[in-house]
Order: structure tokens, then sequence, then C-alpha cells
């Protein structure tokens, strides 16, 4: 079997990792892009500006979010998503 050949089952492999992560934490797209925003060192307050939407939805969001993760802080959480390939 050729070397490349092995390399796109890696990839593939690893891709579909990233979407069970997902699928078990149950992130939406919408809540991926929020970790990816905080990953980029984005505020809450730029992200509800940047989604249409109040801090306080996407304080209320996070919090569900970090449950779900098993983290208490921001940094926590995109520290978590970094090393699930989340962010």
């Amino acid at each position: 079997m050729p070397l490349g050949n092995v390399m796109t089952g890696h990839d593939v492999l690893k891709s579909m990792s990233l979407q069970s992560e997902a699928s078990v934490l149950r992130i939406t797209p919408e809540e991926r892009a929020v970790l990816q925003l905080l990953a980029g060192g984005k505020s809450t307050r730029d992200i509800a500006s940047h989604l249409g939407t109040l801090e306080s939805d996407i304080d209320e969001r996070l919090a569900r979010l970090f449950a779900r993760m098993g983290v208490s802080t921001l940094s926590q959480a995109v520290a978590a998503a970094s090393k699930r390939g989340l962010a």
C-alpha cells in the first residue's frame, strides 16, 4: 500500500475523531464558532456584537457549554476545545 494512502486514511480518521468529539459533547456549529472566537482572543461582548445578540445570551450559552465540557472558566474552555481540536 502506498504511503500516500496511509496518510490519507490517517487524515480521514482524524477528521472523523474531531466530528465525533463535537457530537459527544453535542456542540452546535454556533457553539463551536463561539469557542473559536474565544480562542482568538475575543471577549464575550465582542462575540455578542459579532452574532447580533446580547452579552447575557452569550454568557448563558457558555455556562451550558462549560457544564457539558466539564470546565468552569473561559481559559479552561479554550484549552479543552483546543486540545479536542474544536477551536
